[in-house]
């Protein structure tokens, strides 16, 4: 059905007749697959999805959020590095956020982890680290960890 360039091999389409592409890119996996959803989506699941499971592992990434008042980011900013230096593998970004009269952030925290360290509850700890840093620096958390 169509030429594939030099370097790169077909995928076979298990449900059609039109192949996928595999373009190895150094450490990068190219995957072109065609647009038909259910040809697509069977390519992705026999071939791409056990790829990908196979190259993390047991890894995970986790993401939570908290969001906070009455604490300025400039002030903010020491304890999250506190809380980042005490909880290896967390990372901690704020965002500031619209508001008429006050203060008010965003907390994103995120890891990615081997699913046997448990990063959700690392992160758990670091969000209560940090609530308790800013509710004593005057600020207040307004979504609870």
């Amino acid at each position: 059905m169509a030429r594939f360039p030099q370097g790169t091999e077909p995928v076979r389409n298990p449900v059609g007749s039109a192949p996928g592409l595999r373009a190895d890119m150094g450490a990068t996996v190219l995957f072109v697959l065609p647009g038909v959803p259910v040809e697509m989506e069977a390519i992705f699941t026999e071939t791409i999805a056990p790829l990908i499971a196979d190259m993390v592992g047991q890894s995970v990434f986790c993401q939570r959020s908290l969001f906070v008042e009455d604490i300025f980011e400039s002030r903010l900013a020491p304890l999250i590095d506190m809380v980042m230096n005490e909880n290896a593998g967390v990372y901690i970004k704020s965002h500031p956020m619209r508001s008429e009269n006050k203060p008010h952030l965003e907390l994103h925290f995120t890891i990615c982890s081997d699913q046997k360290n448990n990063p959700s509850e690392k992160l758990g700890k670091a969000a209560k680290e940090i609530t308790t840093l800013i509710e004593s620096s005057g600020g207040r958390v307004v979504v609870e960890p």
